[in-house]
């Protein structure tokens, strides 16, 4: 070839190259669909607008692909005679590229129903298999959806698979359409084979003692499988304190004449643990924390436990040691000593306490804590004549608390509620120096009304019998007031006064709160509340109130709250609270 005809040619392919490849968008438009079947045909199809640039050809090509797309789509909603129509249509944009548009006119027609189902399953496994069945719910007359059909097989095989019947298969398997008459005929038969059994657990737990975590198990040896005792056991040694990472090796491919060798394999935790705190709210100012663990003291899984607190006006610390018990992650034994001191503008409170409790878990999310606690309480009442005169109150307690929380997630809850009960008591005749029975009733209640609007309440009612109330000690006295009180007042600035001012606390506590909050912004919220509430002597005594506005910032770790309150029953300017914790 001459050497001009050669560039000539370079030359004319490269203009064609140009004019062929660049400047071309595509985008589709549905007509005649929506909802799901609009859904589910762009999930075919890909984004509506793609900026992509495309030589002409590609164009064409993309919209002649789609057609088989979009009646496949279809077809999964039962529709398989619908007629497509299309065309495409260009436009010039004003930086000289040409946009093209495809559009899908779709007519769908008559539907596919349901003429007949028979679904074959033995008699005696039925149960396992009645959600999937209901979920889909196949009926006569119904539009037939091939998606669903072949959802509803998905589930029905690993329901099998999660009840123990590894050996299921479909022995039949079939739909038969009549066109005539545009109706389906569902025929499934579905062969379950011999159910597996778990067999002996292994437990490689490295220096821990295996028949510790033998009480864990919730199956024995011959037990029918399924795949929830192994995630129950799983979940239960990981939410332990021994161990970093569970692996359970339950594999029907070792079984022998179908029983299951099960093996766990636990990677233990480091022994000790130190972890630190720091926080901020109106109520006690600046604080920090300290704890430590030893999480195994020895094979038997006892563990020591340490804390310190520290605030501008509270300190307290305590030192424990847990022995398991029965079902030992729930159940368990806690000898402690604490000291606690607190300073307030008109008392100085210190408590040294021996304790002796068990741990349970109850019912249904419930816990129980039973307790015996001897107390010293001793106490300063600072605006007294006699300076530094100690008043002293020994104190023989016995009591119960039970407590759940149920919530759709702990640290963002948009349902849930938390609800506690505390009964304690104390009589001069097991040496006590004063009688006396208290109960006390907390509940929050958290539910969405909307995207973006929450309902928030929050209820405390606390009784005291004694009949020698001016010998209890500040701390089995009622106050109210504060951050998680009645906002709009001081901490514990609500309660019987003496005659210079000074609160005394009450044998009663009533507070109840209402609040609204609202979603302006992803994880930041406004709120709007009302609080009402005192600590009081007689049941007849006026209740404080406080009204309210703040803000919300919902951490990873837990909202942040700023509230600003006005008492409504004293002359004062709104006051700031500032709180970081749970809902609930």
């Amino acid at each position: 070839m001459p050497r001009g005809y050669f560039f000539i040619t370079i030359i004319l392919l490269t203009l064609y190259t140009q004019v062929a490849w660049g400047g071309n968008t595509y985008q589709y438009k549905l007509v005649g669909v929506n909802g799901l079947i609009a859904k589910n045909i762009t999930e075919y199809l890909g984004s509506t607008d793609d900026n992509t640039d495309y030589a002409r050809y590609q164009i064409e090509q993309k919209a002649d692909n789609s057609l088989p797309k979009i009646q496949n789509a279809l077809k999964a909603f039962g529709y398989y005679k619908a007629t497509i129509k299309h065309s495409l249509t260009a436009k010039d944009t004003n930086n000289n590229n040409t946009h093209w548009t495809a559009l899908f006119d779709i007519t769908l027609g008559k539907p596919v129903t349901l003429s007949t189902m028979h679904l074959s399953i033995p008699t005696e496994h039925l149960p396992f298999f009645v959600k999937p069945i209901k979920q889909y719910g196949f009926k006569p007359g119904d539009i037939f959806h091939s998606g669903q059909y072949e959802h509803l097989k998905k589930d029905l095989l690993n329901t099998a698979l999660s009840n123990g019947f590894f050996d299921v298969k479909f022995t039949q398997s079939k739909v038969a359409i009549d066109w005539p008459t545009q109706t389906a005929t569902i025929d499934m038969n579905l062969s379950l084979g011999s159910r597996y059994q778990l067999g002996d657990v292994q437990f490689d737990v490295g220096a821990l003692n295996p028949d510790l975590f033998t009480r864990l198990l919730k199956f024995k040896p011959g037990t029918p499988y399924t795949a929830k005792h192994i995630a129950e056991l799983h979940d239960a040694l990981l939410n332990s304190q021994y161990f970093d990472n569970i692996h359970i090796n339950a594999e029907p491919n070792a079984a022998i004449n179908h029983i299951i060798p099960v093996t766990v394999i636990g990677t233990p935790r480091k022994k000790h643990q130190f972890s630190f705190g720091v926080g901020y709210a109106t109520d006690t100012g600046a604080r920090g924390s300290v704890r430590w663990d030893n999480r195994w003291l020895n094979q038997s899984g006892a563990n020591w436990h340490g804390s310190l607190g520290l605030s501008l006006n509270n300190q307290h610390a305590e030192l424990g040691y847990v022995q398991p018990i029965e079902h030992w992650l729930s159940d368990e034994l806690d000898w402690s000593v604490a000291w606690s001191f607190e300073e307030t503008d008109a008392l100085e409170s210190e408590i040294t306490a021996l304790k002796l409790s068990t741990k349970k878990q109850r019912w249904d999310h419930w816990h129980e804590r039973l307790f015996i606690s001897l107390q010293q309480n001793k106490y300063i009442d600072l605006e007294s004549v006699d300076d530094n005169q100690t008043e002293t109150t020994d104190l023989i307690l016995l009591g119960g608390q039970w407590q759940t929380t149920k919530a759709n997630s702990l640290t963002n809850t948009s349902r849930g509620h938390f609800l506690s009960l505390t009964v304690q008591g104390g009589s001069e005749w097991l040496g006590s120096d004063v009688s006396l029975l208290q109960a006390q009733v907390s509940a929050k209640w958290v539910h969405r009304l909307n995207k973006r609007t929450r309902l928030l309440l929050r209820s405390d009612f606390g009784s005291t019998l004694t009949d020698d109330f001016d010998r209890l000690p500040a701390s089995l006295r009622f106050f109210a007031g504060g951050d998680t009180s009645v906002r709009g007042y001081d901490l514990d600035e609500l309660g019987p006064e003496d005659d210079d001012g000074d609160v005394l606390g009450g044998q009663y506590l009533i507070v109840g709160s209402a609040e609204l909050d609202y979603e302006f912004y992803p994880q930041w919220k406004v709120a709007a509340f009302f609080d009402i509430g005192n600590a009081i002597n007689t049941l007849s005594d006026p209740l404080a109130r406080g009204l309210g506005v703040g803000f919300r910032w919902e951490s990873p770790i837990g909202a942040v709250r700023i509230d600003f309150a006005k008492a409504l029953d004293q002359d004062e300017d709104f006051r700031l609270h500032l709180r970081f914790g749970p809902d609930l």
